[in-house]
């Protein structure tokens, strides 16, 4: 897993000019894994993403399923959960939006989103609408390409996803969805000497593993026990991440976040 100061090593950092700039959203953190942008490209960025913001105190659904989606969603602060509902009750969330995540970037082109998007307490969003996402990408080039390669990490994501509840045990599946939390929060700067912020409970926890509550429970203390983690007052710390992946056999390779700038270039020029 890379650590933290080889994730912040990575980063290019554009030269000083004198002039203020617009704060770099977390979203150009991200894109800079990718396709390292210019200090005019994180400036359009920042812009974009200041026009259309908003902020919920409360859990708030962001789009129902069934809705027709208007506008692309990035979070710039706090979380969000993506869900269905079965008939009977149950709950699969298929998705967790950190900050700097687009919230599915295929909401735009499909006539309705097939499942709902809810943002947790705390968070903030920015929404793109198509014409400012087509002119972004008519004169950005570089943020274009870098939101293509995003948008092949996130589907990698997914795949993760769906081996990890379909043949890990519940130990191992929610050590690794955790050390995959940890990581992207990482690489966005969001993790502090082992801690991070963890706005979820143990049912969101558990709806994303596909475990009941007390079985999610059970193995959250196994962790706690073994010192691999400890999870309190919406605090996660994790003191030996090296253990903790070795308990997942968790690898970060999927997340992408080292050596795709040639292969999102290449692609895009077949």
């Amino acid at each position: 897993m890379p650590s933290e100061a080889m994730l912040h090593e990575r980063r290019p950092v554009a030269p000083h000019s004198g002039h203020a700039h617009a704060p770099d959203p977390l979203l150009a953190r991200k894109l800079d894994y990718h396709q390292p942008l210019s200090r005019l490209e994180r400036d359009v960025l920042a812009k974009a993403l200041s026009l259309d913001v908003r902020t919920v105190q409360q859990r708030t659904i962001l789009l129902e399923q069934g809705a027709a989606a208007t506008k692309l969603a990035v979070m710039l602060d706090g979380w969000a959960c993506r869900q269905k509902t079965l008939p009977d009750g149950r709950r699969q969330i298929v998705a967790f939006y950190l900050p700097g995540d687009v919230c599915d970037f295929s909401v735009l082109m499909a006539p309705a989103i097939d499942s709902t998007i809810e943002l947790l307490p705390g968070a903030r969003v920015a929404g793109i609408s198509r014409d400012a996402l087509g002119m972004l990408n008519r004169s950005q080039p570089r943020i274009t390409r870098g939101l293509w390669w995003e948008s092949q990490a996130a589907a990698a994501i997914q795949r993760e996803w769906m081996i990890n509840i379909g043949q890990r045990g519940a130990r191992a599946r929610i050590a690794h969805l955790i050390c995959e939390i940890v990581t992207r929060l990482d690489a966005v700067g969001l993790m502090k000497h082992g801690r991070c912020a963890l706005p979820i409970t143990q049912a969101d926890l558990g709806d994303a593993c596909a475990m009941t509550t007390a079985h999610t429970n059970r193995t959250l203390r196994q962790l706690r026990d073994e010192k691999l983690i400890s999870w309190r007052d919406n605090v996660l710390e994790v003191p030996d991440r090296e253990a903790l992946s070795a308990a997942a056999a968790f690898s970060a390779a999927y997340l992408q976040l080292s050596g795709a700038e040639e292969g999102a270039l290449l692609a895009l020029e077949l």
